[in-house]
């Protein structure tokens, strides 16, 4: 089992890659602390890379399709993604 875990952590960083910091002020990019408001309410996340995403610590991925919507959003915009229940859709509130 092991073995596993190694192959896949081997695997992981392989395919690696540095992402550049974006210069863009109020952009939502990886990295970004994104605060969105939807009809649950306000949710604060950051949006991380695809493996590390953890809704319980409140990490969103760019794999997600609220993380997708979210790339280079800015505060005000209103983002459509679907989810297994549907359309929904969220306003950003604020990025950081």
């Amino acid at each position: 089992m092991l073995d596993g875990r190694i192959q896949t952590i081997e695997a992981t960083i392989a395919r690696a890659q540095v992402v550049e910091e974006s210069h863009r002020e109020g952009v939502a990019r990886i990295g970004s602390t994104v605060v969105v408001r939807d009809e649950f309410g306000e949710s604060t996340y950051q949006i991380v890379g695809p493996t590390e995403g953890n809704m319980a610590r409140g990490l969103m991925s760019i794999a997600s399709p609220l993380g997708n919507a979210l790339l280079d959003r800015r505060a005000g915009d209103t983002v459509t993604f679907t989810t297994p229940g549907g359309e929904r859709q969220a306003t950003v509130v604020n990025v950081s």
